[in-house]
């Protein structure tokens, strides 16, 4: 496995490089960012699928089931991010709010939470009750610190009550991954796979924070592909990548 963090350690410092050193290719970085976009998701995707392939037994098998979810769903933001993409690579193009890669992404919102969910009912919910307050807090403060520093931004940008509301939609589908996700690191931290959920809360951390600064940047006409911004989704799908290899690794 530690090829595989040094690998993803590679790959983070090739795109600080790339997005720092922009300026010196900027007619290009709308197709590399592209390019970036999907090939981790590929990653993230595939890490998925190979997940299932070994666990994967019948559809009726809950496991199988688990890991079935979890590939759809990225399956589900892969091709999000692929429309995206054909909107920004367009010439004069510009993208609706919202739009099919809003409604694709959202889609795959479901599978993720039933994965998540079903995961954690097939072992259990049991916490310690020292656990269970230091998850409450951790759930909390987060609440509490996306809400506070990142929401009040995005709606005073914002002069469609739609756009507004899909933020909202966005960020709390995202603390709901994240609170699911977080549940799980506190009841498997020191087992096997502890190290696997600790990636799976970091990537839905880094999707739920990437989601809101994207939705300011869009409504405050900032935004471009090649924004720094974009580092937060690129680690998100490093993170998912390295949290289903990771979990195939040890169990």
């Amino acid at each position: 496995m530690k090829t595989a963090y040094v690998a993803s350690i590679l790959v983070g410092v090739i795109l600080i490089l790339v997005y720092t050193f922009q300026a010196n290719y900027s007619s290009l970085m709308s197709p590399i960012s592209n390019i970036f976009f999907l090939l981790l998701s590929i990653a993230a995707a595939g890490s998925a699928a190979n997940a299932l392939k070994k666990y994967w037994r019948n559809l009726r098998d809950r496991y199988s089931q688990i890991w079935l979810f979890f590939t759809m769903g990225l399956l589900l933001w892969l091709i999000s991010k692929v429309s995206w993409s054909a909107y920004t690579m367009t010439p004069n193009a510009m993208a609706p709010h919202p739009s099919l890669a809003d409604v694709l992404w959202l889609a795959g919102y479901l599978p993720i939470f039933a994965a998540l969910h079903s995961y954690l009912r097939s072992f259990g919910f049991s916490l310690s009750r020292i656990r269970y307050s230091a998850f409450a807090l951790t759930v909390s403060f987060a609440l509490l610190w996306l809400f506070i520093i990142l929401v009040p931004p995005v709606v005073a940008a914002s002069e469609r009550d739609m756009t507004v509301l899909l933020s909202l939609v966005y960020l709390g589908l995202d603390l709901s991954l994240f609170s699911l996700s977080v549940h799980g690191l506190f009841v498997f931290f020191n087992g096997r796979i502890g190290v696997a959920w600790a990636f799976v809360s970091g990537a839905l951390f880094l999707n739920a924070v990437g989601n809101i600064l994207f939705s300011y940047a869009t409504q405050t006409n900032t935004y471009f592909s090649g924004h720094f911004l974009e580092l937060i989704f690129h680690a998100s799908s490093i993170f998912c990548t390295l949290a289903f290899y990771t979990h195939v690794k040890e169990l």
